[in-house]
C-alpha cells in the first residue's frame, strides 16, 4: 500500500491527474469489485484520494 501510495503521489508530483496516472500504472476498475461494494471502492477513488491527501502529514 505505501508502495502504492508513493508511485501515485510522485507522479501527481509532476503534474499528472487522476486518468494519466491510472493509464501510467496500468490501474484497471474491477467492476465486479465495483458493483458488489455499490461504487464505494474503485480504484479511481484511491488514486484521488492519494491526491488529496499528498502533503498532510498522518498521525
Amino acid at each position: 500500500m505505501e508502495n502504492f501510495y508513493g508511485s501515485v503521489a510522485e507522479l501527481a508530483d509532476q503534474g499528472m491527474g487522476e486518468k494519466r496516472i491510472m493509464k501510467k500504472l496500468k490501474l484497471n476498475e474491477m467492476l465486479l469489485v465495483k458493483l458488489m461494494c455499490f461504487g464505494n471502492v474503485s480504484m479511481k477513488h484511491m488514486v484521488r484520494s492519494v491526491i488529496k491527501t499528498r502533503g498532510q502529514v498522518a498521525v
